[in-house]
């Protein structure tokens, strides 16, 4: 690129300049190499025990994920794709999309060789690595063509995105929720750096990647497919709007246009599929249209979020019985640095109003402080994402707060950039303040949120008494433990033993796909009640399943009543293997 005269630097906007050259694939890789280096320190001690543990709280969604990671593979090496299984909701079994289908798919020849517990960890410690290497990219291209551009301080710029990104809280609280596809922060960051690029000039190639990439982001996570659809729009329309007045549009259009097609092309079966997989009676997984009161509150934003410190949540999910952690905390030395950006480098805000839409849209369907409701004339005053919600009615899109990816992206780049421009009169002494300021950022990462750290893991042994079974389906039992999602390593079991279950990926009782067992189980308000077994139940589950498995370690936390008084009469003493009661039924 031609050497611009510094007056015209400082008044360069966004998209006036060429794009950064991509570093080559040498720098890429090792770069790629130091990232891996953060995720594993990040994981630590995961990358010693990937065998023995799973990333992410027992309590929530650890299990059906990994599960989903051990059944595409198996689907694929069988010659099938995996959208249809006998291994849940048996007898009959039934249509799954399963959550993080990309992941499965792409790392299925790992899984074919390790296991599905190593590679959904490994997985995971790519995405942070990545995630971390495609904000340093992109906060480079913002770092393009001013000043700032001197390599040192351009480096210490991008690093310190890097950090921030693969560090935030919103990712950290996400892997210790197990929700692995939600992890895959790279793909938003990697869609909107090609978009950038393209917008600072490219023919088709680069519209193409763009789509194929925001193709890849949907299929990802339609959430993630939509934040990037919104912020990449919002960016074509700016710089289509100066286009208009200079009379140079007409390009543009059918640029836009390509990129819109490769997307639709690509995700377009996917996301048929995902909306088939929730209807019709063979459906394991149900997705109600009509969302409920009780779920909005749940999943309910309060701005503070945002900017409190500590162990500030929106809503506390431990009255709903659950586990789960989610903040969008920005951090305040992210937020100090964008600043920093925005005063000295010009040219700039229109990505920091993008990144305010996606707070914005964080913030759900109706304004929410302090664990209240705002309400105008008795009515909860709405927010953007309802209107977004009215848009796509069919998609019941229930978690705003993922939207709010992109403000911390856009923090996170601004936040590199701001310090590229503090350390650009003094080159030589950027690498101290990446130290310095990353280990601050980082920090705060780490400790100035409800983000738990180090991450909770959860034990991926499977003990030995499933093997050597003949090929029914097994039943573990309880089915519930209180509100929690950990009885859903009955899942996870499966990966070694293989055999059918009852079960669908959230497991609850009244979802279970054998009603002639478990309605005798469960008490009128559908709540699970092991206190009698009629003889009929009993004949069917002998003529049914290979074995009855106990978890006794679950049924003391569930507090409930045990299964052992009322199996017993029926089927004999039990095999007592460690927590596990164990009858084994012959045909």
């Amino acid at each position: 690129m031609p050497a611009l005269p510094s007056a015209q630097l400082r008044v360069a906007s966004l998209f006036d300049v060429d794009a950064a050259p991509l570093p080559g694939l040498a720098v890429v890789v090792v770069r790629l190499l130091g990232w891996l280096l953060f995720a594993v320190l990040l994981t630590w001690p995961v990358i010693l025990k990937l065998d023995e543990v799973l990333i992410g709280n027992p309590d929530v969604d650890v299990w059906n994920h990994a599960w989903g990671y051990g059944w595409v593979a198996r689907a694929l090496g069988e010659g099938t794709f995996p959208y249809y299984t006998s291994l849940l909701g048996a007898p009959a079994g039934g249509k799954l999309y399963v959550a993080d289908l990309l992941g499965a798919l792409l790392a299925a020849p790992l899984t074919a060789l390790v296991g599905p517990g190593p590679t959904f960890n490994l997985v995971l410690i790519g995405r942070i690595a990545t995630a971390g290497l495609a904000a340093q990219l992109l906060a480079e291209e913002l770092l393009w063509g001013g000043a700032s551009t001197e390599p040192a301080s351009r480096r210490a710029g991008g690093v310190l995105a890097g950090l921030a990104y693969a560090s935030s809280p919103f990712l950290l609280c996400e892997l210790s929720n197990g929700i692995s596809e939600v992890c895959s922060l790279d793909w938003v960051a990697l869609t909107l750096l090609a978009t950038v690029r393209a917008l600072r000039g490219g023919g088709a190639g680069r519209w193409a990647l763009v789509g194929a990439l925001g193709a890849l982001t949907t299929i990802a996570t339609f959430y993630y497919g939509l934040l990037t659809a919104i912020m990449a729009g919002l960016l074509v329309l700016g710089r289509f709007g100066t286009l208009l007045r200079r009379g140079e549009a007409r390009p543009m259009l059918w640029r836009v246009g390509l990129a819109v097609a490769v997307s639709l092309l690509l995700a377009g079966p996917f996301m048929i599929a995902f909306r088939a997989s929730f209807e019709g009676p063979d459906a394991l997984v149900e997705r109600p249209m009509e969302i409920s009161s009780v779920l909005l509150l749940h999943n309910a934003v309060d701005p503070w979020i945002y900017v409190r410190p500590g162990r500030f949540v929106s809503v506390d999910m431990r009255s709903f019985g659950e586990s789960f952690l989610n903040t969008g905390y920005l951090r305040w030395t992210v937020l100090s640095l964008g600043a920093v950006a925005l005063v000295f480098r010009r040219g700039l805000g229109g990505w920091a109003g993008v990144g305010g839409v996606a707070l914005v849209l964080g913030l759900g369907e109706f304004a929410f402080v302090n664990g209240e409701v705002l309400t105008v004339g008795g009515h909860p005053i709405p927010l953007p994402f309802a209107g977004l919600r009215a848009l796509l009615p069919k998609l019941a899109i229930t978690h705003p707060l993922r939207l709010a990816l992109g403000a911390q992206l856009v923090a996170c780049t601004l936040a590199g950039v701001g310090l590229a421009e503090l350390v650009r009169r003094k080159p030589s002494r950027a690498l101290a303040c990446l130290v310095f300021a990353g280990g601050l950022v980082v920090a705060e990462g780490l400790f100035g949120s409800v983000s738990p750290w180090p991450l909770p893991r959860s034990d991926a042994a499977i003990p030995d008494v499933y093997a050597g079974l003949d090929e029914r389906p097994i039943l573990d039992l309880p089915v519930e433990v209180g509100g929690s999602m950990r009885s859903s390593r009955h899942l996870w079991y499966q990966t070694r033993h293989g055999h059918p279950i009852p079960y669908v990926p959230d497991v609850r009782v009244w979802r279970t796909r054998d009603p002639e067992t478990f309605l005798a189980l469960t008490s009128f308000n559908r709540q699970e009640f092991p206190s009698q077994l009629p003889a009929y139940v009993a004949k069917h589950i002998w003529r049914t399943y290979s074995a009855v498995i106990v978890h006794t370690d679950l049924e003391a936390l569930a507090q409930k009543a045990r299964y052992r008084p009322i199996l017993e009469p029926w089927f004999g003493l039990p095999e007592e293997r460690g927590t596990l009661l164990v009858w084994r039924l012959q045909r």
